[in-house]
């Protein structure tokens, strides 16, 4: 899991990565399906999306999964877009402005 402000942040679960992006409220969650721990990726969308402060933080789901029910469950659970791994870096930058651009967030983090 991957979290983007002014720097990048990882996380080897979903427990700490919902702890720093409680902590540091970031432009951007990245985050894989499946994560060890308690909480899989799409439970961290879903606390993201319950968590007064990070409600409108922009999400994209990175993963392995590729099946039409895996990107319904993606926007059942709040993400705001989903790429299938491997993804190219001039694509998932692409996508991540475009989300961040869809939330009115600007270049600067500020919506």
């Amino acid at each position: 899991m991957m979290i983007v402000s002014s720097s990048t942040i990882e996380a080897d679960d979903g427990e700490t990565g919902l702890a720093l992006a409680i902590r540091s409220h970031p432009d951007v969650v990245l985050v894989d399906v499946l994560l060890p721990g308690a909480l899989d990726g799409l439970d961290v969308c879903h606390e993201i999306r319950s968590t007064n402060g990070l409600r409108e933080t922009p999400i994209v789901i990175l993963s392995a999964l590729d099946q039409e029910a895996d990107f319904a469950a993606g926007r059942l659970y709040g993400a705001d877009d989903y790429l299938i791994k491997p993804v190219d870096k001039d694509t998932l930058l692409d996508r991540i402005d475009s989300v961040l651009k869809a939330r009115g967030v600007g270049a600067e983090g500020n919506a």
